[in-house]
């Protein structure tokens, strides 16, 4: 175990390196150890789109971004605690929220509350979830909300939701969206899928023109440039 993590410790070092000295990709992690996220910084701007799907009750990565760039956020969350978190927490015009979801079809769903009271993630994917308490929530697919934003690209798209990224990301591959910079929270147990099946996934997302430069095959935190 303990030459594993070294391992991946030199995995990892070694594509930060690759990145910089290759591409002058400039790698920077934003956020809190809960909440943040690594992204190629020096391709984020004060004109970025970016979207993030699912912010939970912890904004210290959209946070940083409107701080360090001067770039708005869209943010994207049905949950009750999300849009409660929003309004009693955040004022600045640069974060839009968006009490809506992301998912491949356009219309209400069922979305079912945590088993642990503790916890606040709702998911549409009862696996995991209660199966008494749900609300009905609203939701997009990434083409609705462009459409609805007007806007024709996304520099970066970030997606913690819980079981729903996988329909979504093959939902974007099947089209000619190609977001710069994909930030992917993997939930492999809502979709029952084994490893063998983890790794295909990512390997269908490195076959689309995207390079992975944070997280790994095991992880499920894994941060992707798009790089044809």
């Amino acid at each position: 175990m303990r030459f594993r993590n070294i391992q991946k410790r030199i995995i990892e070092f070694a594509r930060k390196f690759c990145f910089k000295f290759f591409f002058n990709y400039k790698i920077q992690r934003f956020g809190s150890d809960y909440g943040g996220w690594s992204i190629v910084s020096n391709k984020i701007n004060k004109n970025s789109i970016i979207y993030s799907f699912g912010i939970g009750v912890d904004t210290s990565f959209d946070e940083l971004l409107i701080e360090n760039f001067g770039c708005k956020i869209f943010a994207f969350d049905p949950t009750p605690d999300s849009i409660n978190y929003v309004k009693y927490n955040l004022y600045t015009k640069s974060f839009i929220f968006h009490p809506y979801g992301l998912s491949s079809t356009n219309k209400k769903l069922k979305f079912f509350a945590p088993l642990d009271s503790t916890h606040i993630s709702y998911s549409s994917i009862p696996i995991n979830q209660s199966d008494e308490k749900f609300i009905y929530a609203q939701f997009h697919t990434i083409d609705k909300i462009c459409k609805k934003l007007n806007h024709k690209h996304i520099d970066l798209l970030k997606l913690d939701i819980e079981g729903d990224e996988y329909d979504v990301i093959n939902q974007i591959l099947n089209s000619k969206l190609r977001p710069t910079q994909l930030l992917i929270e993997f939930h492999p147990s809502k979709k029952q899928l084994d490893q063998h099946q983890c790794i295909l996934f990512r390997k269908r997302i490195l076959k689309a023109g995207y390079t992975m430069f944070s997280g790994s095959f095991e992880t499920s935190e894994c941060s992707f440039i798009f790089n044809p």
